[in-house]
Parts: C-alpha cells; sequence; structure tokens
C-alpha cells in the first residue's frame, strides 16, 4: 500500500476493482481488528460511489456484501465465503470484519515496525533495517484511497515516518564514513524541503564532509600490474564487495557473554553481533572446524582460567564462509592466562607474512579490507598506526611483487580513528612501503 496497492498471494499479484480495493485498505489498515460494516460503507463505498446519496441503506450493503466476496475469493480462495479464516465477520447488533493477517504481510505496517524498532539501534544493525524499510516506500502511500478524508492522517504519519527513518539513515551512514551516500539522501532529502533550513543546513554539513573525506579516502597505485592500496573511512563489517581479514589472539576467544573475555563493542565483538546474531558459539564451532587438523597446545586450565585453552601458532589463519566472501580470521597476538593480548611488530609481520599466501589460494584475487592491525585492545605499543599501516602494506606488495595475491588491499579506518590519525603521515608509510617493493629503499 506504500504504492498502488496490489493483493500478493504466492507468485500471484493482483488487484481487485476500485470499490473492493478500497474496502480491503480500509480493513488492512486496522489489521487484526474488527472494523464495523457501518464505518466500511460510510467511509468507503458511499464515499467513492457518486449515487451515495440516493442509493437506499440495502444496496450499500449489497454491495458491501459483493466486496467481501471478492476479497475472500481472492485472499483465501481454498476457504470461500464464511469458512475464510483469514477475513472473518464478527456479527451481532453492531456487525464488522476483521483481517487477520500478521501485520509484517502489510507493508504500510512493516515499514513502520522497521522504522520505530531501529530508533534504539546502533548503526551497524540500524543502517540494513532503515534501508529495508525504505526500499518499501513508493512514489504515493495508499494512492488508490488518497482521497478519502479517512485515509490523509495515516498518509501523514507515513510520511513522517519516512521522513525520520531518512534523517537517521544520513546521520547512521555520515557516522560510518558512508559519506557519498549519505550526501546523496540528504540532497533527495533537502530537494523535497526546500523551506526547512535543518535540511538544507544538513545537506551543506555533508557536502563539506565529503570533500574532506575524499583527501582521506585514496588510492595508491603500487606499480605492479595488479594491485592497489586504498586507505577507506568506514566500517570494516560494511565492505560488502571484500574479503575481510579480522584479527584474532593464539586462543581464537569468541566468548560475548558479559564483556569478560571479548568485548561486544570490540571489532571481534561487533563480529560475532553482526554476523553470527550475537551467538559466540557458533563462530567458536566454526573456527574449530576451520582449524581442524592445525597443530595446536593446549593450556591447563589453572593456567588460563576462563576462555579457549586451546592455542595455535602465531599467522594461524582461519577461512570462514559468509555467503559470497571469506573473512580471514588471522591469530597475530598471544592471549595471556587473565585474557590480555599482547603483540610486537616481529609477531605482527610474521602474521601477516603467514596470511597472504592463504589470501592468494582462497581469496580469488577479490579486494581484501583489514583494518589496522595492532592497533586495538591487541596493541603493538611501539609503533604508531600509520606504522602499522606501512607496515601491513610492506608485507602485501611482498606477496603481490611475485604472485598475484588480491587487486586491492583496503585499510579501513573507522570514522571515530580517522580524526586522531595524522593522514600526512599515513601517506608517507604508504609511500616508503611501495618504494620497498621496487627495492628502492626499505621502511
Amino acid at each position: 500500500m506504500l504504492e498502488r496497492a496490489e493483493l500478493i498471494r504466492g507468485a500471484e499479484r493482483r488487484r481487485l476493482e476500485p470499490r473492493a480495493m478500497a474496502v480491503l485498505i480500509r480493513l488492512a489498515m486496522d489489521v487484526g481488528r474488527t472494523v464495523r460494516s457501518s464505518e466500511l460503507i460510510s467511509e468507503v463505498l458511499r464515499a467513492v460511489s457518486r449515487d451515495a446519496a440516493s442509493r437506499p441503506a440495502r444496496n450499500d450493503e449489497l454491495h458491501l456484501y459483493k466486496c467481501i466476496s471478492m476479497i475472500r475469493t481472492a485472499l483465501d480462495p481454498d476457504r470461500r465465503g464464511r469458512l475464510s479464516t483469514l477475513l472473518t465477520i464478527d456479527s451481532g447488533p453492531n456487525p464488522g470484519y476483521r483481517l487477520n493477517l500478521d501485520p509484517d504481510a502489510v507493508d504500510a505496517w512493516r515499514f513502520e515496525r522497521l522504522v520505530l524498532d531501529s530508533l534504539g539501534l546502533g548503526p551497524p544493525r540500524a543502517i540494513p533495517q532503515l534501508r529495508e524499510a525504505l526500499a518499501l516506500w513508493g512514489q504515493r502511500p495508499l494512492v488508490d484511497v488518497e482521497h478519502l478524508p479517512w485515509a490523509r492522517p495515516w498518509i501523514d504519519r507515513l510520511g513522517e515516518l519516512r521522513d525520520q527513518a531518512r534523517l537517521h539513515l544520513i546521520r547512521h551512514q555520515r557516522d560510518t564514513g558512508m559519506y557519498d551516500r549519505a550526501l546523496a539522501l540528504a540532497h533527495s532529502f533537502a530537494a523535497e524541503h526546500p523551506d526547512d533550513p535543518a535540511a538544507r543546513a544538513l545537506a551543506a554539513e555533508l557536502t563539506a564532509a565529503s570533500g574532506s573525506a575524499d583527501r582521506r579516502n585514496r588510492r595508491y597505485a603500487t606499480g605492479f600490474h595488479h594491485g592497489e592500496v586504498t586507505v577507506r573511512i568506514g566500517d570494516l563489517l560494511e565492505q560488502d564487495d571484500a574479503h575481510l581479514v579480522v584479527g584474532f589472539g593464539d586462543t581464537f576467544e569468541t566468548n560475548i557473554a558479559g564483556n569478560l573475555i571479548v568485548s561486544r563493542s570490540s571489532l571481534n565483538g561487533q563480529l560475532v553481533e553482526r554476523f553470527y546474531g550475537a551467538d559466540w558459539r557458533r563462530l567458536g564451532k566454526q573456527i574449530a572446524a576451520a582449524l581442524r587438523g592445525v597443530p595446536s597446545t593446549v593450556e591447563l586450565r589453572s593456567a588460563k582460567p576462563h576462555g579457549n585453552r586451546r592455542r595455535y601458532p602465531n599467522g594461524t589463519v582461519a577461512v570462514l564462509n559468509q555467503a559470497d566472501r571469506h573473512i580471514f580470521a588471522l591469530a597475530y597476538s598471544t592471549v595471556t592466562g587473565d585474557n590480555r593480548a599482547t603483540s610486537s611488530p616481529e609477531q605482527l609481520r610474521e602474521a601477516l607474512t603467514c596470511l597472504w599466501p592463504v589470501v592468494e589460494r582462497r581469496g580469488q584475487r577479490r579486494p581484501v579490507a583489514l583494518g589496522i592491525l595492532g592497533s586495538g585492545l591487541s596493541r603493538v605499543d611501539e609503533m604508531e598506526r600509520p606504522a602499522l599501516i606501512g607496515l601491513i602494506v610492506d608485507t602485501y606488495l611482498s606477496q603481490q611483487s611475485h604472485t598475484r595475491t588480491a587487486d586491492e588491499l583496503r585499510v579501513v579506518v573507522h570514522p571515530k580513528d580517522a580524526a586522531g590519525l595524522d593522514f600526512a603521515a599515513v601517506e608517507e608509510a604508504i609511500t616508503q612501503a611501495i618504494a620497498a617493493a621496487h627495492g628502492v629503499r626499505r621502511i
């Protein structure tokens, strides 16, 4: 009903004649509740009929019955008439009809639920939900009945929800570094609200932010026929066109319960939340299956009271399948008995050197995205972030220079980290790594 209304049953799509469709829309707007026959006659049938004033009341009841019969035939063909369980009658002195559908079966109600439910979510979960809601929107909601007085409050309500959804989506996209998408939506919103100074201000803010982001989202030619380096501001887990590299400790911890072992706010915690529906045991089982046969040692429980006790060598890679891409879970730090992770430049370089051959074998030369490994909770304290990026690029190019591994290495910097990052130093580190790969000088 968010565009011209249709009744969809399985693969079949059909429209009813205008009066019956108007009755169905009126019932759908109160799905699960009884709408009195007198209301359907006065608000719908008499409102859409030209001869309503001169027509006997008995004729109105017959017209309503015909409309109900048409709806039942289309909606519930196996149980026609009063046998229908989807469109039932409430008898009595003031009879009425009730449409017994899941509210999500009505696009207007599903739209409202998606928008309202998203308001309490953080950007990673709110963004796809808001996109799903806005994808339901047609050109005009309730267009079949927009001339009827009872429809106007619904139309206004849906329009307000759409504006609310777009504003939240714009801000979430901005906050996660998706400036191009946020800017396009902001300009569209401002064009529809030319007299709204807040809409114009938001579009102007994003225009400026997008220009700044362009200076920080850079591509670097590496001098090899295949293989470029990209630094992008954004959310690593939103890089839908790339394989992902996610760093782990040598025990591959996944338990996010109570934030005691893995923090839900960390990248690994978000991986569990967003890709595994917070089911950390499922991720743990998938990692264990991927590492079956890999040499490991097992700690005594007295030495490691909580979390996983099985340790794998530094540089171990668990390849996790996710739809049409892989997640390369890379062990590059050592987890202590109290579940703190420690690493070093040498340990990180060794792990990355082990990573790239696996990417070459399993990645089909597609782009590979990763964050600034060594800058999180398993921090390599001896190196600043530009130097860490340089190290990542250096190891990638060492592999790429003799074996085509991935046609793009994408280093993704979270927007919250971007403000404190020296991008001039990042550029210098990447330039030095590229020069080193061609034997000019080592970093």
